[in-house]
């Protein structure tokens, strides 16, 4: 390569380097979400599924690399033909600070009308009622159906039938082998406060850390029974990490609820205590 060449290569990485310096990480607006394979629809009663809830907020550091804090609880629910009508097992894992690694918080099961939680000195039980149901594990409704809207409220924080009504139907989709109406809410305003919460800070136009770059809400809510099956939260933003400082942070804010494995047999064990402990009752 001559010598004019060669300056001129050099020059083109130099610049390539500055202008993505100068592009804020993941603050570009929402992320697309890249399409699933396709999925049968499911027919029929609906046996078994698996609930996830993705919850992460990521903050670009001085080195260029992505600190996230990130909560995900994974829910799996059976219906079972045996002595103790339906069983169920929710798990609630996070992310170790430390490690970076997903790590169990929390662990339940329901047989039957009772609930085993995990404690420090063993599986203590309780009765399931509408009020009393696992600790942590609010995914999981107590007559083993899909989570409604309150339900999954309670572990998202997102009030689901305030937003949809705010929201546009963009119509039907089959997500997870369900069919869905698809609602979308980008209007600011109106997230404002549910991204102030999940921040911690007061929500904007009063005296706020908070500034909201973009912001957008994607829920799919079945079109038979207006069950949430699928939502994406992605927001990104600065927020002021100490009062009175002035120093802004950027962050992404990237939520996820999914409803999946519907019917593929998930297997849920009962520890042989607590059944034990079952029969006991009976």
């Amino acid at each position: 390569m001559n010598a004019r060449r060669w300056v001129g290569f050099v020059w083109l990485v130099v610049a390539m380097t500055l202008l993505s310096a100068c592009v804020p990480i993941g603050l570009s607006g929402p992320v697309s979400t890249p399409e699933s394979p396709p999925v049968a629809e499911v027919t029929g009663a609906i046996r078994s599924y698996r609930a996830t809830l993705h919850q992460e907020i990521q903050n670009p550091q001085a080195d260029g690399s992505m600190a996230s804090s990130v909560i995900e609880y994974s829910y799996t629910w059976q219906a079972t033909d045996g002595p103790f009508g339906y069983n169920a097992h929710a798990l609630t894992s996070i992310t170790d600070p430390f490690s970076g690694k997903m790590a169990v918080m929390d662990e339940a099961y329901a047989v039957d009308g009772l609930i085993y939680q995990q404690a420090w000195n063993g599986w203590g039980a309780s009765e399931r009622t509408a009020e009393v149901d696992m600790r942590g594990a609010a995914l999981v409704p107590a007559d083993g159906t899909l989570p409604d809207s309150a339900t999954l409220a309670r572990g998202s924080g997102l009030p689901i039938e305030a937003l949809v009504a705010e929201s546009a139907p963009l119509g039907d989709e089959l997500v997870g082998g369900l069919r869905a109406t698809h609602y979308r809410l980008a209007d600011i305003p109106s997230l404002a406060a549910v991204i102030s919460a999940r921040l911690g800070v007061p929500p904007p136009p009063t005296p706020s850390p908070l500034e909201i770059q973009s912001a957008q809400l994607d829920i799919w809510l079945g079109v038979d029974n207006r069950l949430p099956v699928q939502y994406i939260l992605q927001v990104t933003g600065k927020n002021e990490t100490a009062a009175g400082s002035g120093a802004a942070t950027p962050f992404v804010i990237d939520d996820r609820y999914s409803i999946g494995e519907i019917n593929s047999a998930l297997s849920v064990e009962v520890p042989a205590e607590i059944l034990a402990a079952v029969k006991a009752q009976k």
